[in-house]
């Protein structure tokens, strides 16, 4: 929790009013069965962290698929920087 509060306070020095970070990580298994015998499956995992600043009346977003911390500073650079410039930008890291 230490990583997370650091690049928190990051994104916060630099005239942002607000910001958040939302991790997602989600796992799913599925059979398919005909007359009793199975047939296929699959598995499948989807996870991410999104970061959002907000500064005045200006959001910034940016999200990666992989939750790491280096993912995690790169977006919350790429959303700070989105929300200090004020400028609409779409950015996956």
């Amino acid at each position: 929790t230490a990583g997370l509060q650091r690049v928190l306070g990051q994104i916060l020095t630099h005239k942002i009013d607000y910001a958040d970070l939302y991790f997602q990580y989600s796992r799913s298994e599925g059979w398919m069965l005909e007359e009793g015998i199975v047939k296929s499956g699959s598995f499948n995992i989807e996870q991410g962290v999104g970061v959002r600043a907000i500064s005045g009346e200006k959001t910034g977003f940016a999200y990666s698929d992989d939750i790491s911390m280096p993912a995690l500073v790169s977006a919350a650079q790429a959303t700070r920087a989105i929300a200090n410039q004020g400028a609409m930008h779409s950015v996956q890291i």
